[in-house]
């Protein structure tokens, strides 16, 4: 039973259309193994009838049609697409007409992570793996990808929702969840080699505890516009997604090079073209405005490049941070 409950059975279903998803889902799932029993049966049946020698002595030289054998197997398929045509339609259309007071969101997808950023005043703040959502509320998430990324797929297992995302266009989809708890959710477009590390959790709060969570996460944004230096640096660095990739611990590695152990008087890296360079202020510059002009040794050229206009002062920041990372 476990291994129904992991392979064929849906998960706990958390959202208000999930029940929807799930009848239509056992609908086909139960009709679809009808049928396969009743071929599967029939094939049995003349292997058996059929496989004595001496039938075929008995076999007529013409077989005529059956027109009500041929209609039937012609019509019961066709109800049945039909029923499940329009039934998925009207869920369709259900999970994409919001109501008119959902909350909304926005979804930005990058190379490997999801970021969220929510409305506050004429500004926005974003939070990077994690969406965090009141119970009982409405959800409207609208989503694109940086201009440069892959087509990603954004997937809740739990709520049944999935929605493609890309690059200069948006989508959206909307959910509604009534039960507190942290669901998982993936993308399910393969985008590259970080793929199978895009993921994170749907978090559903009460009102209250959603409330406390939203001022306190606007306190974090607000005071990031007084950032400089270096701790402007280390907000970039998660808010950019660059955590996603690079590593600020030296014996951590992955999909690009640590920021650890990089910087320093007269440090070199090598490239897959032979080549070597110092790590200074006009590599690690162009290093973030150009990724594939020059890879690291061991790497391959997996970094978004939306970062070409990111302005200078960003990179400065950065830079620091980076630099703090090697004089501790």
């Amino acid at each position: 039973m476990r291994f129904l409950q992991d392979n064929i059975f849906m998960p706990n279903a958390n959202s208000t259309i999930a029940s929807e998803v799930d009848a239509l889902y056992y609908f086909i799932l139960w009709a679809s193994t009808v049928i396969f029993a009743i071929v599967v049966l029939g094939i049995i049946y003349f292997v058996f009838k059929y496989r004595n020698e001496s039938v075929h002595d008995k076999l007529e030289p013409q077989v005529s049609h059956n027109s009500k054998v041929e209609f039937l197997w012609t019509f019961i398929p066709t109800v049945l697409i039909v029923i499940v045509f329009f039934w998925g339609a009207k869920s369709f259309l259900r999970m994409q007409i919001y109501p008119n007071d959902a909350k909304q969101i926005m979804v930005e997808a990058s190379q490997y992570q999801f970021k969220f950023q929510y409305p506050y005043k004429d500004r926005m703040f974003g939070v990077v793996d994690s969406l965090v959502v009141p119970q009982g509320r409405p959800i409207r998430l609208i989503m694109t990808g940086k201009k440069n990324a892959f087509i990603h797929s954004f997937y809740v297992p739990n709520f049944r929702i999935k929605q493609d995302v890309m690059p200069n266009r948006y989508s959206q989809v909307w959910f509604q969840s009534d039960d507190i708890g942290t669901y998982d959710y993936y993308c399910t477009e393969y985008c590259g080699a970080g793929h199978s590390s895009m993921n994170g959790y749907v978090v559903v709060m009460s009102q209250s505890d959603y409330d406390d969570w939203y001022e306190k996460q606007v306190k974090k944004a607000e005071a990031s516009l007084d950032l400089t230096g270096a701790a402007k640096g280390k907000y970039l660095y998660s808010d950019l997604g660059c955590a996603g990739c690079h590593s600020i611990k030296e014996d951590e590695i992955k999909i690009g090079p640590s920021f650890k152990g990089k910087w320093g008087w007269g440090k070199t890296v090598r490239h897959t073209d032979g080549s070597e360079s110092v790590v200074d202020e006009d590599y690690v510059t162009r290093s973030i405005k150009y990724p594939g002009e020059k890879i690291v040794e061991g790497f391959t050229n997996q970094m978004n490049p939306d970062y070409v206009d990111l302005p200078q002062q960003d990179i400065t920041d950065i830079i620091e941070f980076i630099k703090s990372l090697n004089e501790e």
